[in-house]
């Protein structure tokens, strides 16, 4: 019995869930009326009762998310007629919800007020280390000034260019700024029989997509490490010890395996040796780290962040999920068998501001990737230039 009640919902996951709701809605730009129709992007889900609709707006209303949450309690009104109970009791939950439409509204209204006096008197130290807070403290001082702020509270960070950007990529799905595809042949003759199909998104930032470079094999390889995932975690900037280098942060919401070594798999390592023929990039464990599986589930996102990454997808996704460019304007869907490569340093090594990148939240399905950090030292970073085309 206990073991059972351990693997039962806890209040932590309940709350990710109505967290989740935020990123869809916001994201996708989807009202709670729709949410709670069935019916989502033309797709069918579950209904959602009155009640339904009163926890989440109340939950929201509860986080300081005052805009959502006087959609949610809308929402519940227009639901009110499927109630089935007395008159009496159906009269307290409308005086009740209309109560707290009101008071979500005042709340918005203050902090709306506390936002412009924060912003107004608030200067970024010098020693920052957040690029983004840097951005969002210039542009909001802006904004007060225009007074063109839209969103307050948790909701802040929305104003930011960058951030909108990312939402409006996402709600897009595929968006190329120049690209072009060919096939690509090497001295190796399983390349011979099978060409590499690359897909060039970008010249610069190089970003490409290379199709149908895993096997089920891999994949299932991959996946089978469902049971062995735990919350991701992001680089602690103010971290001191090896103990407090990473941390959970809203800013990743997935779930991650790290191999401590993938040469110890004959699947992994198999495919370690091919990228390295593919691409001629060394994938040892001095010029490489060991690959690390995410798995991203309904609303699960990685919002704009820098790294350089190989990155390969383990499934396809129904809606969401794609990765993002936000200064670039692009965005790549997840599709299963699939790799997309790029860096983020320049020819002088220095981090490149153009490769901010993103993880859309997935919306139906399931996101399953594979990371692969490449390290720049000793390595050809021409790769998958320099290789002569079969077929344009």
């Amino acid at each position: 019995m206990t073991s059972f009640i351990s693997n039962l919902p806890t209040g932590a996951d309940l709350e990710g869930v109505l967290l989740s709701f935020v990123r869809l809605q916001n994201t996708y730009n989807v009202s709670s009326r729709d949410m709670a129709s069935g019916y989502i992007l033309g797709i069918k889900v579950p209904t959602l009762t009155a009640f339904d609709c009163f926890d989440i707006g109340l939950f929201m209303f509860k986080k300081g998310y005052n805009r959502l949450a006087i959609q949610w309690f809308f929402t519940t009104l227009t639901k009110q007629p499927e109630i089935k109970s007395t008159k009496q009791n159906i009269k307290i939950l409308r005086s009740i919800v209309i109560g707290l439409i009101e008071n979500a509204k005042r709340q918005e209204i203050k902090a709306e007020k506390e936002t412009r006096m924060r912003i107004a008197f608030t200067t970024l130290q010098k020693d920052d280390d957040s690029k983004f807070k840097q951005n969002l403290t210039a542009e909001l001082h802006a904004m007060v000034k225009n007074k063109t702020i839209q969103f307050y509270g948790p909701e802040l960070d929305r104003n930011l260019k960058v951030n909108k950007n990312y939402e409006f990529l996402c709600r897009r799905q595929i968006l190329y700024s120049e690209g072009y595809c060919k096939y690509l042949g090497y001295p190796f003759i399983g390349f011979v029989y099978r060409p590499i199909k690359i897909e060039v998104i970008n010249k610069s930032p190089r970003i490409l997509v290379v199709h149908d470079i895993i096997n089920m094999d891999v994949i299932s390889h991959f996946t089978a490490k469902s049971f062995q995932l735990s919350r991701s975690e992001v680089v602690n900037l103010k971290g001191r010890t090896i103990n407090d280098s990473n941390v959970q942060s809203d800013h990743r919401t997935s779930s991650t395996f790290k191999y401590l070594d993938d040469t110890d798999y004959p699947a992994v390592s198999r495919l370690n040796n091919f990228l390295e023929r593919l691409t001629g990039l060394r994938m040892n464990n001095k010029q490489a780290d060991h690959f690390q599986i995410v798995n991203y589930g309904i609303g699960g996102e990685y919002k704009p962040h820098y790294d350089w990454v190989e990155e390969k997808y383990l499934s396809d996704v129904d809606i969401g999920g794609s990765t993002v460019f936000p200064h670039l304007n692009i965005a790549v869907p997840p599709k299963k068998g699939s790799a997309i490569f790029f860096t983020n340093l320049d020819e002088k090594g220095h981090g490149d501001s153009l490769t901010l990148h993103a993880g859309c939240p997935v919306f139906f399905g399931s996101k399953w990737i594979a990371n692969k950090w490449v390290h720049t030292k000793n390595q050809d970073m021409n790769f998958l230039q320099t290789v002569p085309s079969v077929w344009m």
